[in-house]
């Protein structure tokens, strides 16, 4: 036994979502892939890039010159 610390169990939780005391509405808190798929293919800073089909056409193709698989 090197430490004790290697054999404490531990439980984690996640908050998914929580009652607004104001307003007494469920608001999520969590969100599940999808959103966040969507989210990141819809911001500008990260989606935008995606979306643009010549970004790196004249790059790949010096690249993979005379390469073979």
């Amino acid at each position: 036994m090197t430490s004790p610390n290697n054999y404490l169990s531990g439980i984690y939780f996640q908050l998914v979502e929580f009652t607004n005391l104001n307003t007494g509405a469920k608001e999520k808190y969590s969100k599940e892939w999808k959103d966040i798929d969507y989210e990141l293919k819809s911001a500008f800073w990260f989606g935008g890039q995606l979306k643009r089909k010549d970004l790196l056409k004249d790059r790949i193709g010096a690249a993979i010159a005379g390469k073979n698989r």
